[in-house]
Parts: structure tokens; sequence; C-alpha cells
């Protein structure tokens, strides 16, 4: 969504940043938009263009989705070894950097549950322009902490409504995995969030597309 918010600028950004920290919390204004975002777990708390908010709950760092008929085996480890449905990103450093056209988080911590192994030890690294945001990762797994797979490693976003229409580069029009792709084709797809759902017998994911750019 941050991208998404502020396509609009192709060049080297020239809009004024500016941010205040109270708290833990940043403030940032960058032109017409804003975001607040949250030190100790990497979260944005809003993202607004010209006033309008976008975000209808906080960001959040989640490895968890639904598990699919090909993790029956993995996924009892998923539970009891990690509980990684319940694993959450805690920062315990974080420095700022700014200019007068940028400003750079760099946040240091854990992503894990309570009581658990951490299953990733992180670097995260925000940049703040007028061109929207951009996010860098760098994710070790600790040697305890070794697992062949996890079901996913990503930044949820909760919209506010009217987010329906979606374009892609992918593997479509159907859903398609790494395992099932054969009747799929690269092109840019238009389609919607509605009819990405699919109602299986067993609720599991759904609307995964191989190779999305």
């Amino acid at each position: 969504l941050a991208t998404e918010i502020a396509k609009e600028e192709a060049s080297a950004p020239t809009t004024s940043v500016s941010y205040t920290e109270t708290a833990g919390i940043l403030d940032i204004t960058a032109g017409e938009k804003a975001y607040t975002l949250r030190l100790t777990d990497a979260a944005f708390l809003s993202m607004k263009k010209n006033g309008k908010e976008y975000l209808a709950s906080p960001t959040q760092w989640t490895a968890w989705r639904a598990p699919t008929d090909n993790d029956m085996n993995i996924k009892a480890r998923w539970h009891t070894q990690f509980d990684i449905p319940r694993a959450r990103m805690y920062t315990y450093a974080y420095d700022i950097a700014s200019t007068d056209t940028s400003l750079t988080v760099t946040m240091t911590g854990i992503f894990a549950s309570k009581a658990k192994v951490p299953l990733f030890e992180l670097t995260m690294v925000y940049v703040i322009d007028g061109n929207g945001i951009h996010v860098d990762v760098d994710a070790a797994q600790p040697k305890q902490a070794w697992i062949e797979q996890i079901p996913r490693f990503a930044m949820q976003i909760e919209t506010v409504n009217g987010f329906e229409n979606l374009e892609y580069f992918a593997k479509g029009p159907r859903s398609n995995y790494v395992d099932i792709q054969n009747h799929a084709y690269h092109d840019i797809f238009r389609a919607n969030v509605t009819d990405e759902l699919e109602d299986m017998i067993m609720p599991q994911e759904c609307g995964n597309h191989v190779d999305a750019k």
C-alpha cells in the first residue's frame, strides 16, 4: 500500500520530509502523505494521503497463513516448536537518520512468540520519502530455530473498504502454486478480491499466484 499510494513521482524525490518522535511513536510527513510508525514492533499505525486514512488497523509482520493439504506433516511443528500463528516482531534497538527529503529508520529485533525460540533475528530498514516507503529486511534464522519451511513472511496490511480491484503480473488467471501451475501463464491480470476467493471443503489458503512481480 505504501508504494501504491505514491507512484506518481518516478524521479528522485524532492518532497520535504519531516518527523516528530514521542514515546516510541514517529509521526512522519512527506508532502501530501503522512505516516505514523510504532518503533517497538515496526508497525504502521496510520497511512494517509491528503488526509484520507488507508489503514483499517495497524500493520503487522506475520509468518502465518492458513495451512494447505501439503502442509499436513509440518504444520504440527509450526504450532508446537514456534507457535507461529502468535509470532510477532519485537524491536530492541532503533536508529533514525534524516535528510531534507528522506527519513531512514533502522530497527533491530526478533520475530518470535512468547516463551519460544525466535524464528528470526531481524534488521529492518524503512526509507520514507516523497515516493512512498521502501522496506528492506535482513532476516537470519538462529541455528536452534532451524526449520525447513515456514508458512510465509510478510507485512500484513488491512486496508479500509474500497480496495477491491487488483492488477498484477504473475501466473494466472486462476490461483496457482509451485506444484500446481501447468494451467497458468504469465501476463498482466486484472481481477478483484472477491473473485480470488475459492470455497474449499476445508478452508485454507487460496488466491496465490506464482512469480508475482
